[in-house]
């Protein structure tokens, strides 16, 4: 190779001929042919950085340049307000922290915020890193909103014109992060990574194909919408952690309304379902939520606040809806079992049921009935309300009902209940509260039929006595108003 460059006639060289740009060059010694090939690179790779450190400046790092890469990287993390990233006295982090950190101007003291700080590398710094900087928010900031895959990103930064070493890539990828971290999401093999961690950079070192990256600038109305999502849900106003509240309300939905789609508006279920299949947390808030209500994606520096308003409008009513679906289903639930009974719906119904639950459970031993009573005594005493009972109609816990639950429900409560009406025909007493005069009628009336009906018991079947009694307080309760 070296007699292949080397411009000089044989045998010490080849006497080859060198072309730039269409023009025959004429290099007379090898330092000639070093010079052309370095104009050549410089011209081609116009774009290129200046950094200047023999550790990461190369495609393959050594095992002490990537362990000192490493500490520089986790310093980035949890240090970055501090000078020099708190590296003391000289190891080889701190050649790395002062050649691509300082020397650049990404890392620098802020006069305004009184600590130091990481920035975009100033336009006229000479290290010149500020092309490959901008190139990176092109690509990840640009609309519509989509992934770039980390491995393609970097591929493109050694291409022309950047050439940007391979061993910097990860820490100008941190750096780019860390500044814009409420606007950009990370992903590993599709899964949102929330809070980035030094364990997520050593992989990436090793393995950039496992990660994306998207970006979602915060301007007009993409910035107006996140900070009022931020305010009603109690967040900081960045688009990760309004997109982690909405997750917990949705985490927080009895199965119930996660799996139904009855007594649930169509926007509602739309919500939820985008939120059930969500990946991106970036998508979710401004493209898929807004198509949800009928609402075109919200891009970037758009100002609309009109439609910011309906969609607002729309997300409460269907998180509303949502939130108070088990409730309400709860509630038309137990008031149409009360129907079924025989009783009117609401709390006094349900009271109602409860009394003469009580008193039909000693009185009576039905195969269907005597689980139902038990369970609505259950109730009571573990204040579980309606839930049990009708989580026994159904034969599944209500917390985990379906749309088919549903649709069976009203068949099943028609069953049960006309077995409870029936048998309260036969055996209850007659529901009303006695005013203080009528319970001393009431012991008056016991004290003068209770030597009557010992005398008829003596004479009569007690069935046919019990019979007859019967149809007599059935006639008697006719007339109760």
């Amino acid at each position: 190779m070296q007699i292949l460059l080397d411009p000089r006639p044989a045998p010490v060289g080849n006497s080859c001929q060198w072309f730039w740009k269409g023009q025959e060059q004429s290099p007379r010694r090898p330092i000639d042919i070093t010079k052309l090939l370095s104009h050549a690179c410089d011209d081609i790779y116009h774009q290129g950085p200046s950094v200047r450190n023999e550790l990461v400046v190369r495609r393959k790092l050594s095992a002490a340049a990537s362990s000192a890469r490493r500490c520089v990287l986790e310093r980035m993390l949890n240090n970055s307000t501090e000078e020099c990233l708190g590296i003391e006295g000289y190891p080889a982090e701190r050649s790395v922290y002062e050649s691509v950190l300082k020397t650049t101007g990404i890392h620098y003291f802020d006069q305004n915020a009184g600590h130091w700080r990481l920035q975009a590398p100033p336009v006229d710094n000479p290290t010149d890193l500020w092309p490959s900087w901008e190139f990176m928010e092109k690509e990840v900031f640009s609309d519509p909103i989509h992934r770039v895959e980390l491995a393609d990103l970097f591929d493109k930064l050694v291409d022309v014109p950047f050439g940007l070493p391979d061993g910097i890539h990860p820490i100008l990828f941190t750096a780019f992060y860390l500044v814009f971290q409420d606007e950009l999401f990370l992903y590993r093999e599709n899964s949102f990574i929330p809070d980035i961690q030094i364990v997520h950079l050593e992989l990436l070192q090793r393995r950039p194909d496992l990660f994306s990256i998207s970006g979602a600038r915060l301007t007009g109305t993409r910035k107006a919408v996140v900070e009022r999502l931020a305010i009603g849900l109690q967040q900081p106003a960045k688009t990760a952690s309004v997109v982690r509240a909405l997750f917990r309300i949705l985490k927080s939905l009895p199965p119930v309304t996660l799996k139904s789609t009855k007594h649930l508006h169509s926007e509602a279920i739309q919500m939820r379902d985008c939120l059930l299949i969500a990946h991106s947390p970036e998508e979710l808030i401004f493209v898929d939520l807004p198509k949800c209500f009928g609402i075109s994606p919200f891009m970037q520096n758009e100002e609309r606040a009109e439609d910011m308003e309906l969609f607002f409008d729309r997300l409460n009513s269907a998180l509303f809806a949502l939130q108070n679906h088990a409730e309400d289903l709860q509630k038309s639930s137990s008031n149409l079992l009360l129907n079924k009974c025989g009783l009117s719906g609401g709390d006094l119904g349900w009271k109602e049921l409860e009394r003469r639950t009580a008193w039909l459970a000693t009185r009576v031993n039905h195969e269907v009935l005597t689980p139902f009573l038990n369970c609505v005594i259950n109730g009571i005493r573990g204040e579980q309300s309606t839930r049990a009972a009708l989580s026994l109609v159904a034969n599944r816990p209500f917390e985990q009902w379906t749309d088919l639950d549903l649709e069976r429900f009203p068949g099943l409560a028609d069953g049960i209940g006309g077995i409870f009406e029936q048998t309260w025909h036969n055996y209850g007493d007659s529901g009303s509260i006695l005013t203080e005069k009528e319970l001393k009628q009431k012991n008056q009336l016991r004290m003068k039929l209770e030597p009557q009906l010992s005398m008829m018991r003596k004479q009569n079947s007690s069935k046919a006595l019990v019979a007859a009694l019967r149809e007599m307080l059935n006639e008697i309760e006719k007339g109760i108003d």
